[in-house]
């Protein structure tokens, strides 16, 4: 998804990311693959479910749109450790929400997955949680009504969704 956002140019691309590794991997890409030297990429380690990092990273940033993509995806290790896994894709969707709204992100866009719309495990579950929050979110958050309205975007996805975790698009 990071790969693709940098074909439209925007200003500023923060990649927010749990693994160090992961996140140093895809920077390192990115700015091999960049063709704008005027696109300052970001790199963030941190995780979602830490509201008061999300939340100094979206007003530091001024971020305007959210793609979120950072669930986790291995059926495996989600069933393995499912309050893990709960607690990073409810939680965290809830999370990131409610710090995108506080600090006036205009854009709010759920990247989840075709297996969230007849869940088969807890992984899936969990995405589906993910995809309620954010529906019904202009209803149940008063601070957001009027001057946050999130998207949900179902991607069917084969294999990994977009291979990226998070990606912030900035001003």
């Amino acid at each position: 998804m990071c790969r693709q956002l940098l074909e439209h140019s925007p200003a500023k691309l923060i990649l927010f990311e749990l693994s160090e590794f992961a996140l140093y991997e895809l920077e390192r890409e990115l700015l091999e693959i960049k063709n704008n030297d005027a696109i300052e990429i970001v790199p963030v380690l941190g995780s979602i479910t830490d509201a008061r990092h999300v939340g100094h990273i979206l007003k530091q940033n001024q971020v305007q749109i959210v793609l979120h993509a950072a669930a986790y995806k291995h059926v495996p290790l989600v069933e393995a450790n499912a309050l893990v896994g709960m607690e990073n894709n409810v939680l965290g969707t809830h999370i990131l929400a409610s710090e995108a709204a506080k600090a006036g992100v205009a854009r709010f866009i759920l990247i989840s997955s075709d297996k969230a719309v007849c869940p088969s495990n807890i992984m899936d579950a969990s995405k589906r949680l993910a995809e309620l929050i954010i529906r019904i979110w202009p209803a149940v958050s008063r601070q957001a009504r009027d001057r946050f309205i999130p998207q949900c975007v179902l991607a069917m996805c084969l294999g990994h969704p977009a291979q990226s975790s998070l990606c912030f698009k900035g001003n």
